[in-house]
């Protein structure tokens, strides 16, 4: 009998964490799954503690992967995978016990291409926790399918590990992760979104997100033209795929994160490149109001500076 569910784990360099991630996976009270666990070519001692819960688990599979990114493993983990909906975790990240069994008796019962639920954020570093994320609409816990296409890219957070998807879907549509350092999920989380005929929302905290700052979305201003790369992608998927025409809520979408990108730069001058491929990718209007947004910002950190020196 294939698992109801496949969870597939990527890591590199994560043992400071890893047997709390995977005591949570083995521990879930959906007993019927497996779990693809894909070495990214770490180099500390990852692969020694994965090996200690396989000899002792059989559910788990090891596979490997040459340090390509978080992408390149997740494909690798989605091509052996044999469960009926797929689940992605990070390796320093936390379901709770519920989480598998509660969203796939939901996919179950709607006959789900995706079911989404909320998480917490957890500072590392601090402790700090910030509840209820991964929704930006309200009016959705209503209940009822929410594939409402184009107009719904922006309702929910690009991250897959909030999401249980059905292997079949993602077959039929192709999806995969694309080969970026950061956002490689962003073109196959929203690309799934747009292709779903069936989206189920589960109304309940069932992961933790713990925010590590020193790891690669600590310093991901070094790779901040990798949202206009995603951004080509979903584009060139709707004008192949869909009967869309009004762009709009993609470029807003787009404009959002594009901005979100921007101000994880360091310093002005830093932001110069990113701010050129930005605006050749966006059309007149939302390349009006980033360069506007932009020349705010210049202005009020050059007040900001001006009053200091004075002071």
């Amino acid at each position: 009998m294939n698992p109801s569910v496949s969870v597939i784990i990527p890591a590199y360099n994560a043992e400071t964490y890893l047997r709390e991630t995977l005591d949570c996976v083995i521990n879930q009270t959906l007993k019927n799954i497996e779990i693809l666990f894909v070495d990214d070519g770490s180099t500390d001692r990852t692969l020694d503690v994965i090996c200690e819960y396989a000899d002792t688990d059989p559910r788990i599979k090891i596979l490997h992967t040459s340090h390509e990114g978080a992408g390149a493993a997740r494909n690798t983990g989605m091509a052996s995978a044999r469960g009926e909906y797929l689940s992605f975790l990070d390796a320093d990240d936390l379901f709770d016990a519920q989480m598998l069994e509660k969203s796939y008796l939901l996919a179950q019962r709607t006959q789900a291409d995706i079911v989404v639920f909320k998480y917490c954020e957890q500072n590392l570093m601090t402790g700090e926790l910030w509840h209820d994320r991964g929704l930006s609409h309200r009016a959705i816990e209503h209940g009822g399918n929410i594939a409402i296409g184009i107009d719904g890219l922006s309702w929910t957070n690009p991250a897959p590990w909030n999401k249980l998807f059905r292997r079949a879907f993602l077959k039929e549509h192709g999806l995969r992760f694309q080969n970026l350092r950061t956002c490689n999920d962003f073109a196959f989380t929203k690309i799934a979104t747009l292709a779903a005929r069936r989206i189920f929302f589960l109304n309940e905290e069932l992961l933790i997100y713990r925010k590590n700052p020193h790891n690669i979305s600590s310093k991901r201003y070094h790779y901040a033209s990798n949202i206009i790369e995603a951004g080509k992608e979903i584009l060139l998927y709707i004008k192949n795929n869909t009967s869309f025409y009004n762009l709009k809520p993609f470029y807003k979408m787009m404009f959002n994160h594009c901005m979100y990108e921007y101000e994880q730069f360091p310093t002005l001058q830093d932001a110069n490149i990113f701010i050129k491929h930005v605006i050749l990718f966006l059309p007149f209007y939302y390349r009006y109001k980033f360069i506007k947004r932009v020349i705010r910002g210049r202005i009020k950190n050059l007040l900001n500076t001006m009053f200091c020196y004075h002071g």
